[in-house]
């Protein structure tokens, strides 16, 4: 067995060690089929869900430089489960919070760090 393969594996055996620190999200993507230029709109939006786990990792508010009031989250997911989020993704967390993901992602193979935002 490789390298690869043995870490691979022991992300997985690390989510499942997690227990209650991993929560269960939906994984909302949305994929279009090109673009109508005349109707100045995507052709066809398909969006698609999964449940996949993550665990969170840092929540913050800042105020003072963030008029807005928006709130950061940070979500750690298996590279595997989440290979290539885009802006239009979001998550849904127990609770019914839904966040936007937002760049930059944090990605090394096995593991993937996911900035995500939501207004407060």
């Amino acid at each position: 067995m490789g390298y690869k393969a043995t870490i691979s594996s022991n992300v997985d055996k690390a989510f499942k060690m997690l227990k209650d620190l991993a929560v269960l999200v939906t994984l909302s993507s949305k994929k279009d089929s090109g673009f109508d230029f005349a109707a100045n709109a995507p052709l066809t939006v398909v969006t698609t869900s999964k449940s996949i786990l993550g665990v969170p990792v840092q929540k913050k508010r800042n105020p003072s430089t963030n008029p807005n009031n928006t709130i950061s989250h940070s979500f750690i997911f298996k590279a595997k489960d989440l290979p290539d989020p885009t802006i239009y993704d979001t998550i849904s967390v127990i609770g019914g919070e839904t966040w936007r993901i937002v760049p930059p992602y944090d990605n090394d193979g096995f593991i993937i760090t996911v900035n995500v935002t939501r207004e407060a």
